[in-house]
């Protein structure tokens, strides 16, 4: 199956993964407390972020060996977790309790953090060894967690208690049932692992790095606590639900390039899949940015005050897409030999300066910013990383790929601002609804209407998308024929 058939069948199992996750992405950001939504944000997503930081220091090569389905790739990758588990247990505990949680909460969190951290571990062997299960797996994940969302926190009340062990319950079978499909990485001999495992640790120094601006990206939500408060950082993590429902399905698909890459040498495939993700992000980045109010009422009314913020935060999950992917595709391109650890260290360095720029943009403009400000100041800095991350990247690429790297993110600002235009006219006449239902109800054939508007309109002015469009339907009809035939 080649890689654009891949990654758009990715794509696909993750959006629909991410519709089921909607379900408690809502639940959670209108029944939890502003406080009680940070601190699980907090835990979830920062925590267990940073736990990143040693896993990055094996997880670049523990993702390159399970890319050549080496058999002691998945027990090395376990037994160096461990230590990263227990590590981000403590610090998920510690951190609960320094916002003022109980007792209880904070073992909560400590357990949440360290079923994420074999989450993590298992995803990134996935995503290398079994590309496509790796989507399945996710989707497994979101509907465990989707239904005990709604039965701990919905129904139950049990409120940031039952969304914790609603995200620790998820890891932890998403991991087993990850475990089961990737036995063939767990078949050699420990003996073998821990030689593996030494490997790794003996080259890690060159990806501290890139570990380094794992954690480091991590404290952007201590210095907006401490500059801007929490109802700053819960408003933030609600308008990342968007990013939940559109772009992160497409950044999950991407993700299996740098194993495409490493594994085959070509990358005008893999450039082309990042075009294909531009061209599907767009709308519905284009209608977010054009009509905030209506976007932020179908996530939470409670946070149409930062309605401001969301047309920065589109901009964010465009360069998120674009500079995450040429970040994969670089690496990819790094052979694995003698040379790769060097070749590496220049990608983790840009890393770093990107996770870098994001802090001291926060450092410096944060204090001085309050309310909806406050949040597009984070989401325009959070851009940056990702601008400067994609501008990095693509300067490590070959030089036939660096030139089709800058008309692949030409296009891509082209599409979004096509998606800007086709939805300015388009969002409905009414004002922000409470109820969730009538929101979609006003703003579903408005949204409709603008996508089919973009559709024509790029279709129309676009060679490369008519090319692949056609190519794609003609593809289809082979294969319909093929099956009838037989």
């Amino acid at each position: 199956m080649g890689i654009l058939w891949v990654t758009a069948a990715r794509g696909a199992i993750y959006a629909a993964a991410m519709l089921v996750n909607a379900v408690a992405s809502l639940i959670l950001v209108r029944r939890l407390s502003p406080w009680g939504y940070a601190l699980f944000q907090t835990v979830v997503k920062r925590i267990g972020q940073a736990s990143t930081f040693l896993i990055e220091a094996y997880g670049v090569w523990a993702y390159r060996y399970a890319a050549l389905q080496d058999p002691a790739a998945g027990t090395a990758a376990y037994l160096a977790a461990l230590p990263i588990a227990a590590g981000v247990a403590a610090t998920g505990y510690a951190a609960a309790r320094d916002l003022a949680a109980p007792q209880s909460i904070a073992a909560a969190a400590a357990v949440t953090g360290a079923a994420l951290v074999y989450g993590a571990v298992t995803g990134l062997l996935l995503n290398a060894a079994r590309p496509l299960r790796a989507a399945l797996a996710v989707m497994a994940r979101r509907l465990i967690y989707a239904a005990l969302v709604a039965l701990l926190v919905y129904a139950a009340g049990l409120g940031v208690m039952g969304a914790l062990a609603s995200a620790a319950a998820a890891a932890a079978a998403a991991t087993l049932l990850g475990a089961y499909w990737l036995r063939g990485l767990f078949t050699a001999p420990l003996s073998r692992a821990l030689r593996l495992l030494r490997e790794w640790l003996r080259r890690s120094p060159v990806s501290l790095l890139g570990a380094a601006a794992a954690a480091a990206a991590a404290l952007d939500v201590a210095v907006a606590y401490h500059a801007s408060g929490e109802k700053t950082v819960a408003a933030y993590f609600a308008i990342g639900v968007f990013y939940a429902l559109t772009v992160d399905a497409i950044i999950f698909a991407m993700r299996s390039l740098h194993a495409y890459v490493l594994s085959t040498r070509e990358h005008r495939s893999a450039l082309n899949a990042l075009r294909l993700g531009l061209l599907a992000a767009a709308p519905i980045a284009g209608y977010a940015a054009t009509h905030p109010d209506h976007t932020l009422a179908l996530i939470s009314p409670k946070y149409l005050w930062a309605e401001a913020a969301v047309p920065a935060a589109a901009l964010a999950s465009l360069t998120h897409l674009a500079g995450a992917t040429l970040f994969n595709i670089a690496a990819g391109t790094v052979k694995e030999d003698q040379a790769a650890p060097r070749k590496l260290l220049r990608l983790y360095t840009a890393s770093l300066a990107a996770t870098t720029t994001y802090l001291a943009i926060l450092v410096a403009t944060l204090p001085h910013t309050t309310g909806a400000t406050a949040v597009t100041t984070w989401y325009l800095a959070t851009a940056a990383r990702w601008t400067t991350l994609g501008l990095l990247s693509a300067h490590q690429l070959p030089p036939t790929a660096r030139r089709q790297a800058a008309k692949t993110t030409a296009a891509g600002a082209a599409y979004t601002l096509t998606a800007t235009l086709a939805s300015a006219p388009m969002g409905p006449h009414t004002e922000p609804a409470r109820s969730l239902t009538a929101e979609a109800l006003h703003t579903a054939p408005w949204l409709l209407a603008a996508t089919i508007a973009y559709t024509a309109a790029i279709l129309a002015a676009d060679p490369w998308t008519r090319n692949t469009a056609k190519k794609t339907l003609q593809q289809l009809t082979n294969k319909t024929r093929a099956k009838t035939t037989r």
